[in-house]
């Protein structure tokens, strides 16, 4: 048994943990038996959230322009939609090819692990993917490199079941959306730590470096009997890089459109004696595009807005003795945005000046963060692990170099801080060669404090226990998970304090067949929670958690050479927490909403083409307001084809999505689009490789969030130092 990628000797094969056994071999067999790495959640705010339309805090906007948690408002902004034509035709061709890579033809089974990595987020220990019950995705380091991707965001667009909305480029304000749910309804990890959220739910830190990243992890759908309160759409697990391997350097240099400069450096080691490290920096800046169009909003200042970023990672780990690990890490990131705004202020609610296409606005941000970890194995079978973290954040906005203060009647903040310090217990039980039991304990205890016009101090407690058991017969896998959790929410604003504290119960029961060594059906019913923000304890302080149910059917498929999963699924969320013009839109439990659609993906070798396919239909809806819910598209996808030509790998992607609803506050809808990519790589020795993308190769223009630009047709091209293990 082991615990975070360490594999006992009986157990490990040497590139994945997996024994060469077929599909219906139990898998604790065929997984390294690894400890959770994940329990996150992470936001951006920056001035008016794309998601929400609120900045955060006890005092609301005024009633006049209200914005409600998930609904995508741009609070008081005033700008005019772009024309842009539908694209369904190309989701629907991605469709067809997602149904069309169930049918490829039978090989013997023994997948490369490329395509069937082990993945931790679906049952806190690691099991290959084509035997993950829930449906789950991997991204690797490999495919980070390959994508070229500049952000977290734009790496995980056209992965099934996420979508996203942005205030303009790289760095702005963004919202994560996981199987049609709220941005409010799903939780980032990184490294095991829950990201914090602020007190209208939004997620503290959206744009995490790529460089600093090993994998990540995609558990779709409700997940909140693994993860507690807000799982509900489901779980992206950051895995930030391990020190392991032969002391070696690593590093890469992009340029590219818009002036953009992205330059890292790091450092690997490991020696005989137990000890290992790495250590990763970096700076990436842009001068970028304009935020919103000056056109269509006459406040908007026409010049660009850009970006810069500074981040430090390091990481250090000893092994004690054969059953004890220690470990540390820490993480800096600084960032400084420039961004448009073009709001206007009612006299009526406000003496504040409207902003003119003078000002400038900027945005200043910082990260930091230390965690401690220990991993023991008892015995063969039994493994524990204990972590400890501890992360701070700051966040300054600047007009025209002026913060928003108290008094100026704003409904801005000028300043907010959080900190959050996290204890977790884990422990892992191999009770037989069939049958795997987890448990464990999640502490959390954050504050977040903003200073200005809107002022409030918010503190929140999480703790919850847990526990687990997965068991392999024949051809039946069962996988059972249970947990209780409690939330007390704190918010002082205005001079008033309220409170608010939920507890509640979470179950999920997964069920798998397998009907011969390619085809396996999966099965899956869940429960989750979302606990009121402190926003809407502060004006409803007898709220009750939104309650949310899901299941899911599918059929997975794998050869050597391909996996492939078809899912429908259906989610039905009550009490959920709305705001309605007939009570001054102070929150209530009078919301209902629903999904269900079909998933497929797949992932294949044909020959010498490399396929990645992925295709969403589903039908996010809101009951109570009776209409799509805001910014989540009824289809969407993506396809990824590439191959290696005379020594150089060249490949084109597809990112697709049909038309999407602005907010339930506004008549807007935001034309579907498909982007294309072009990208090309070189391996020049052993160490140096080469690589260049074509961005948006047709200069689409297409919104993520009403009124906001996208970036254009752009070229970039990379040099990257990379030594083999």
């Amino acid at each position: 048994m082991a615990v975070d990628g360490s594999t006992p000797p009986n157990l490990r094969c040497p590139r994945n943990g997996q024994a060469d056994e077929p599909l219906g071999s139990a898998s604790v067999n065929t997984a390294t038996a690894g400890l959770e790495q994940a329990c996150g959640k992470a936001t951006e705010v920056v001035s008016v959230s794309p998601d929400t339309g609120q900045q955060g805090g006890g005092t609301q906007v005024p009633p006049h322009d209200p914005s409600t948690v998930g609904e995508g408002g741009e609070g008081v902004n005033r700008v005019f939609v772009m024309r842009i034509r539908t694209c369904s035709g190309p989701v629907a061709s991605l469709y067809s090819a997602g149904l069309l890579a169930l049918c490829c033809h039978h090989v013997a089974w023994s997948q490369p692990r490329e395509l069937n990595p082990v993945v931790v987020t679906a049952s806190r220990f690691e099991i290959p993917l084509a035997e993950v019950l829930p449906s789950a995705s991997v991204i690797t380091r490999e495919q980070i490199d390959a994508s070229q991707a500049t952000t977290l965001a734009d790496l995980l667009q056209g992965q099934a079941g996420f979508e996203f909305g942005r205030n303009g480029g790289p760095g702005t304000v963004t919202s994560f959306f996981l199987r049609g749910q709220d941005s409010t309804n799903m939780v980032l990890l990184i490294d095991g730590v829950r990201v914090q959220t602020d007190s209208i739910g939004s997620l503290a830190l959206t744009e995490f470096p790529l460089p600093l990243i090993e994998r990540v992890e995609i558990l779709r759908g409700n997940a909140g009997a693994l993860y507690g309160e807000a799982a509900i759409g489901g779980v992206i697990s950051v895995h930030t890089r391990q020190p392991e391997g032969k002391p070696q350097s690593f590093g890469a240099m992009t340029l590219g459109s818009y002036q953009t400069k992205d330059v890292y450096a790091g450092y690997n080691s490991a020696d005989s004696q137990g000890l290992r490290f790495n250590v990763v920096a970096g700076h990436n800046q842009s001068k970028g595009f304009t935020a919103m169009d000056p056109s269509q909003n006459n406040k908007v200042s026409p010049d660009r807005n850009g970006y810069r970023n500074n981040y430090l990672q390091g990481k250090v780990e000893k092994t004690v003795d054969p059953g004890l690990m220690l470990g540390a890490r820490i993480s800096l990131v600084d960032s400084n945005l420039d961004y448009d705004r073009g709001d206007s202020w009612d006299p009526a609610y406000s003496t504040y000046p409207s902003d003119k296409s003078t000002d400038t606005h900027q945005f200043k941000k910082k990260n930091e963060s230390l965690g401690l970890y220990a991993r023991k194995q008892l015995n063969p079978d039994w493994l524990m692990r204990v972590d400890v973290a501890a992360t701070s954040l700051s966040y300054r906005d600047f007009r025209n170099d002026q913060q928003p203060r108290s008094g100026d009647t704003s409904y801005l903040n000028g300043a907010m801080t959080g900190d959050q310090r996290a204890l977790k217990w884990s422990s892992l039980w191999q009770a037989d060669a069939q049958t795997t039991v987890n448990v464990g304990v999640d502490t959390q205890y954050d504050t977040y404090t903003a200073t200005g016009d809107n002022a409030f101090d918010m503190k929140r407690t999480l703790q919850g226990v847990f526990a687990g058991v997965n068991r392999q017969w024949e051809r039946l896998t069962l996988q059972l998970n249970a947990r209780h959790d409690r939330v007390d929410t704190t918010n002082t604003a205005s001079g008033a304090d309220t409170q608010n504290s939920t507890s509640t119960n979470t179950g999920l029961l997964g069920l798998g067949w397998r009907l011969n060594s390619h085809w396996r059906l999966t099965s899956a019913v869940s429960s989750g929670f979302r606990a009121p923000t402190a926003s809407d304890v502060s004006q409803t302080p007898n709220l009750r958690a939104e309650k949310h149910r899901s299941q899911e059917v599918g059929l997975v498929h794998t050869n050597d050479q391909s996996l492939s999963k078809l899912v429908y699924f259906e989610s039905t969320g009550r009490d959920a927490i709305d705001y309605l013009p007939a009570n001054n839109y102070a929150p209530q439990n009078i919301g209902e909403i629903r999904n269900k659609g079909w998933e497929a993906t797949s992932q294949s070798n044909w020959g010498p083409y490399k396929l990645r396919v992925s295709t969403v239909l589903q039908d996010p809806w809101s009951v109570t307001h009776q209409e799509p819910l805001s910014r989540r598209a009824k289809h969407y996808g993506s396809a990824d084809v590439s191959r290696q030509w005379q020594g150089v790998d060249v490949g084109a992607r597809v990112v697709a999505a049909g038309q999407r609803k602005n907010s339930h506050y506004d008549a807007y809808a935001m034309g579907g689009y498909a982007v294309w990519s072009l990208y090309v790589s070189r391996r020049l020795d052993a160490e140096w490789s080469a690589h260049v993308k074509f961005d948006n190769a047709f200069d689409r223009q297409y919104q993520l969030a009403h009124g906001y630009n996208t970036p254009g047709r752009g070229l970039y091209a990379t040099l990257r130092y990379q030594p083999k293990p």
